[in-house]
């Protein structure tokens, strides 16, 4: 075996050699150190000698501090609700076969501005938006719960050819106008007109739902 090079008392990087400790598998040489910070260790002496050991592990933790952060929302990877709800927005807009056409302003490409605009993420809300035809920008979202963002969900015209939310066709060829409540289903009356009926639908709208109400659109 050959004889090996005593280095106690010397340093490397943050680490000062103590003393020999012993062989593992008659190859890895052991040996004490103390680090700057006053923590001692046990360490192969070749990875201290070769510099991929340079500390106990305090240098890489310094290291890591001294990186810049700019907004402080994903620390240690834990990300914030604000956060969470940016990247999502941005996931969803990615998927264009699903959401075609809507588009994310270009402020809000960076975190620092949506963040500026928006705030903290309340608990048990997300990020919604106020016209569902229109895209991701200040004046169009704000933060709502799962029930408000069902109310906001716009309409799609059915095969009955019934163009308003709300309102379907009776068999004697009138129109009824209906509302759901906290899963409860609220009958607004029978029309002569699917207009008639679509505005019945819009008055109740605003009296239940309020800022999150999703209007008919009554003008062509």
């Amino acid at each position: 075996m050959a004889k090996q090079r005593d280095i106690t008392g010397q340093k490397f990087n943050r680490l000062t050699a103590i003393e020999f400790s012993h062989i593992k598998n008659k190859r890895y040489y052991y040996w004490l150190f103390k680090c700057d910070c006053g923590k001692t260790l046990l360490m192969q002496k070749a990875h201290v000698l070769s510099g991929n050991s340079k500390s106990c592990g305090c240098l890489n933790l310094e290291l890591i501090a001294q990186r810049p952060i700019t907004h402080g929302h994903t620390k240690n990877k834990k990300f914030s609700g604000s956060y969470r709800a940016w990247r999502a927005m941005k996931d969803r807009c990615a998927r264009q076969k699903e959401y075609e056409n809507i588009e994310i302003c270009n402020e809000w490409l960076k975190f620092e501005v949506f963040f500026n605009d928006m705030g903290d993420r309340p608990k048990g809300k997300t990020l919604d938006r106020i016209d569902n035809s229109k895209g991701y920008e200040k004046d169009n979202c704000r933060w709502a719960n799962r029930q408000e963002q069902i109310r906001n969900t716009g309409y799609r015209v059915r095969k009955t050819g019934i163009k308003f939310k709300g309102v379907t066709k009776t068999n004697c060829n009138r129109f009824r106008a209906r509302i759901g409540i906290d899963y409860k289903r609220i009958e607004l009356g029978c029309f002569e007109t699917e207009l008639e009926a679509a505005k019945a639908y819009n008055e109740a709208a605003k009296k239940y739902f309020g800022a999150f109400a999703q209007l008919n659109k009554l003008n062509p």
